[in-house]
């Protein structure tokens, strides 16, 4: 592929999702796909942990915490001590969440509609096995990144307060490097 096309795609992509951002979730209500992603889980799950929802939207902890304190800030959600375990937050929706959850799938509804009415049956299919064999591409490529990071910082001296190097630096295990 050229320099052109490439940057041909990544300007389509960069246009189609900023056009899609600005309806995610329920459009003007400057949601995010993930938040409305999240109270559905909870519209259909009451109860849940965090732990229990990072696994079930497969987003990380930390990721999660920020969604719930947005939404918990907005009154969207209520936190509660496990009865059992007071380690554990359980998670719902509130009333206001409920309501704002309806406006923006009402909204999300009329960006689908819009969408299939763009693209013909044929097209929506191959833009779909697109966007699949793109996501499994981008994927693999932070999962390799991953374990390139990890391998980087494991075993070999170079990571923090390992002890080992040449004597030079200052002592916290920085591999040998001078720290300069």
């Amino acid at each position: 592929m050229t320099t052109t096309q490439e940057s041909n795609v990544m300007d389509s992509l960069h246009r189609l999702m900023r056009l899609t951002r600005r309806y995610q979730g329920g459009g003007r209500h400057r949601s995010s796909y993930g938040e409305t992603r999240l109270m559905r889980m909870l519209l259909d799950n009451s109860d849940l942990s965090a732990s229990e929802l990072a696994e079930a939207l497969d987003i990380r902890p930390p990721s999660l915490t920020k969604v719930l304190d947005g939404l918990e800030h907005r009154g969207e959600i209520v936190r509660a001590r496990d009865d059992k375990d007071s380690r554990i937050w359980r998670i719902n929706l509130t009333e206001q969440g409920r309501t704002e959850l309806e406006k923006r799938l009402t909204e999300s509804d009329r960006v689908s509609q819009a969408i299939e009415n763009t693209l013909s049956e044929e097209e929506s299919r191959v833009f779909c096995e697109l966007c699949e064999k793109l996501s499994i591409g981008l994927a693999e490529l932070s999962e390799s990144e991953e374990i390139g990071e990890s391998r980087r910082g494991s075993g070999r001296g170079g990571g923090r307060g390992s002890g080992r190097g040449t004597g030079r630096g200052n002592g916290r295990g920085n591999g040998g490097r001078d720290g300069r």
